[in-house]
């Protein structure tokens, strides 16, 4: 695995190691069941704290590239092949040795891109829509109020009383957003009012204290999953990943 580290790049560590193993599975570099090295060998071999590799595979995991097993390994998690990336990597050193030939400094190219990555990931959110579900008014405020304060999402919620009683309304919101968050709890009565929902349905849990828990498990290739979802302001990459942004 050629997995480097940059510690003067304007990407922590943790997102170099992410960034590099998705773009690796991306391209067929590294292919589905292939073991990764552990994290005490990776940390080593990049000279980097072994938390933050496990902290990168953790989070890998839940966005669905990995599967860690305990007391075996960590593992690339089988996925719809993609488009290969080499025209793509041509299109970016292109342009990347331009820069260069121009007199940019690597530092100033670098920023640059990052930023510029940034802005149009930002603006690839602003159309993206997520519908929260739930029986607690507090609970749908306090997610609601996360997810537009992390991902800057349009986010919207209804409660399941509401659901039940204006089931056309439900129907109407549903058909204009990208992704349905539920709670696990309700989600069979979700079912039954709308048995064919339009678009892909996430079930999360959450303790009495509104915090959720638990991480994503492997999802099955199915539109309406009921799982256990982390959606802590730090943990939101996942609903990203869903909304392809």
């Amino acid at each position: 695995m050629n997995i480097k580290s940059l510690k003067n790049f304007p990407m922590g560590i943790k997102d170099q190691i992410k960034r590099q193993i998705k773009a690796m599975i991306d391209d067929n570099s590294l292919t589905a069941g292939e073991m990764l090295l552990s994290a005490k060998d990776m940390g080593r071999l990049l000279n980097i704290s072994q938390k933050t590799v496990v902290s990168a595979y953790q989070a890998l995991e839940r966005e669905g590239f990995l599967k860690i097993i305990k007391g075996s390994g960590t593992f690339v998690r089988e996925t719809t092949l993609n488009k290969s990336m080499d025209p793509l990597k041509e299109i970016f050193h292109r342009a990347y040795e331009q820069a260069v030939e121009s007199g940019y400094s690597t530092e100033s190219i670098n920023r640059f891109f990052i930023t510029e990555l940034l802005e149009k990931s930002k603006a690839a959110q602003e159309n993206k829509k997520i519908i929260l579900v739930d029986s607690t008014y507090e609970v749908l405020k306090t997610l609601d109020e996360k997810i537009k304060n992390r991902c800057d999402i349009d986010s919207h919620f209804m409660l399941i009383q509401d659901i039940e009683n204006i089931p056309d309304k439900f129907l109407k919101r549903a058909k204009a957003c990208d992704l349905i968050l539920c709670s696990t709890n309700h989600m069979e009565s979700l079912k039954k009012i709308s048995p064919d929902l339009p678009v892909e349905t996430i079930g999360f849990r959450i303790n009495t204290d509104f915090q959720t828990m638990n991480q994503v498990i492997q999802l099955p290739d199915k539109k309406t999953h009921c799982v256990d979802l982390d959606i802590d302001p730090e943990n939101l990459d996942f609903i990203l990943s869903k909304l392809d942004v």
